[in-house]
């Protein structure tokens, strides 16, 4: 029927053309509704009376298509309107016991899960565990995010946070020099490796204001040797397949090598800035607590260490020398030397350090403690080789006393978070199976209901079946991971909140790390014990879930075939 509204009125023209609109998307049992409102639209010629009729009849329009869809969810997955009253059973349609209703709630309460604070905190963390630790997009994408902030607000802490945690050792370097532009007293974090894969060698102006801005600290100068010395060592090693004479040989004949070592036996303190790491990092932390642990782990696991052989060697150089003097009758001379290689020893093994720095210290110490018992048995003075004696059974029982507290030495520990590991493992891969699982089977029921179905079959009773028992099962299993990951949640809380020592830090990252290790898709490629494992369990699972499937689908059938 053709209106009667002027063609020049806009208004007159986007109501006529709204309401055509919705009598197409009409719903089919109501679509006269639709018609009538357009017909009678066509007896008005006044445009401000057109728009109010078709916006009544907008209105009118999403009322009924709310009340289609409310109807439409009240039935099963793959059913329609017009086939709802159709028989089930036999060779007509089959549908699932569930209506789309009930479905789409279990489904919706599950994902209300995962995105609510501790459930996001567990996918993030599982799904980084599943990537070995590796960064995502979406985490560089909160990476660059909080740079930029940081850049607005010239915020000199929050730049040094991103550029410690983010993976591209290129943009971590411009991040870190736009950091300490802001603020000089960042300038540590040059000591950084920021996964470099020649993270050992710095560069020079970076070397140059790090020592110039802390001319103390002995491990300024032990990154100096590393830089020096890490070149040669890689020439050495191709050349002479490693041989370690031929690499003492290639260090103790450098003299920029040298000297640095000498710089840094001699400085008066040792730190290697780990806790000024650890506290800008649980600070970015903190202040951005959806970001992935990833970043967090990375960021503290690219922590520089000193090399332990170039230390070894040149004490080693110093200790030789010691008795070579001692040999000549010069004793004072040779217990000054041995002197500063026990301080430097002690100074690391006290001073502000990882664990593994203490370790080298201690094994400077016990290396520098044997040389002055050399020294004084030689020179027939018995009594001081004792004390000496005495003095290394100390060394060894501080050094079994750190090893000991260190996490990765706790084996019953290692072995509870491994069962931990375990359980958060297969009930998120048991979730994520069932969620693929079930949303395949509803994908295909709906799909199927454009088609005719000339016989029900095994696929379609178990895709109802799925679509009936898959949601509920879905939703109990991920309250079961939440619940089994909240040993790592605690983990991750209390590493946020605490202003924890380097030992607690460490427990953290080993942790995690142990999450990581019992990934299952990590055994594909180096199958050992535990790969076996996870295949038998997989196996006994497989084996249970089409056990279940079965035994349903059997008394489905026998419930029919006894249905009058």
């Amino acid at each position: 029927m053709t209106t009667q509204i002027p063609r020049s009125s806009v208004l007159a023209r986007f109501a006529l053309n709204s309401l055509e609109l919705a009598v197409r998307l009409w719903p089919k049992n109501s679509r006269h509704w639709g018609k009538a409102l357009l017909a009678e639209m066509g007896e008005i010629t006044e445009p401000g009376a057109a728009l109010t009729w078709a916006t009544g009849g907008i209105f009118l329009f999403f009322r009924v298509l709310l009340a289609h869809l409310f109807d439409w969810m009240k039935l099963p997955a793959g059913a329609r309107l017009s086939n709802a009253s159709q028989p089930v059973g036999g060779n007509g349609p089959l549908f699932p016991k569930h209506s789309r209703m009930v479905t789409a709630v279990m489904l919706l309460a599950t994902a209300v899960l995962f995105f609510l604070p501790a459930g996001r905190e567990a996918r993030t963390t599982v799904s980084a565990s599943w990537r070995e630790m590796g960064d995502s997009p979406s985490d560089r994408r909160e990476l660059e995010k909080l740079a930029a902030q940081a850049e607005s607000e010239h915020d000199a802490r929050g730049l040094a946070f991103v550029a410690l945690s983010y993976p591209d050792p290129q943009r971590a370097s411009q991040l870190a020099e736009r950091a300490v532009a802001l603020d000089p007293r960042l300038v540590w974090i040059y000591a950084s490796s920021f996964g470099r894969p020649e993270a050992a060698v710095m560069k020079q102006g970076w070397l140059d204001r790090l020592k110039s801005s802390d001319p103390d600290n002995a491990f300024v100068y032990l990154v100096g040797a590393q830089t020096e010395g890490e070149p040669r060592i890689e020439r050495t090693i191709v050349a002479h397949s490693a041989r370690e004479e031929a690499l003492r040989d290639v260090l103790t004949g450098d003299q920029q090598w040298l000297k640095e070592m000498d710089q840094a036996f001699r400085a008066p303190r040792y730190d290697s800035y780990s806790k000024q790491r650890g506290e800008l990092i649980r600070e970015g932390w903190r202040k951005t607590p959806n970001l992935s642990p990833t970043l967090a782990v990375y960021g503290l696991v690219m922590h520089r260490l000193p090399d332990l052989f170039e230390i070894k060697t040149y004490a080693d150089l110093r200790i030789r020398e010691a008795l070579e003097a001692g040999g000549t009758g010069k004793v004072p001379q040779a217990e000054q030397i041995l002197g500063e290689v026990l301080a430097f020893g002690k100074r690391m093994s006290e001073g502000g350090g990882t664990d593994a720095d203490r370790l080298i210290g201690f094994e400077v110490v016990r290396q520098d403690l044997m040389g002055l018992s050399k020294l004084y048995t030689d020179v027939g003075r018995r009594n001081d080789a004792k004390n000496v004696e005495a003095q290394l059974q100390e060394v060894e029982l501080s050094t079994k006393k750190l090893t000991h507290t260190h996490p990765g030495f706790q084996a019953d520990a290692w072995r509870r978070y491994e069962k931990k590991a375990v359980v958060v493992h297969t009930a998120a891969g048991t979730a994520l199976l069932l969620a693929l699982v079930t949303l395949l089977s509803l994908l295909l029921l709906e799909v199927g209901a454009a088609f005719s179905w000339r016989k029900v079959r095994m696929g379609r009773r178990l895709a109802c079946y799925v679509a009936d028992y898959g949601p509920a099962l879905l939703l109990v299993v991920s309250v079961i991971f939440l619940f089994s990951f909240q040993t790592f949640a605690s983990v991750l809380e209390q590493y946020r909140s605490a202003n924890q020592t380097n030992i607690e830090a460490v427990d953290f990252v080993w942790k995690l790390s142990l999450l990581q290790r019992m990934n299952p898709l990590s055994y594909l490629d180096k199958p050992d014990s535990r790969y076996i494992a996870w295949l038998v369990l997989t196996i006994a699972l497989a084996i249970t879930a089409l056990a279940v499937l079965v035994r349903g689908l059997l008394r489905h059938k026998t419930a029919h075939a006894t249905t009058p």
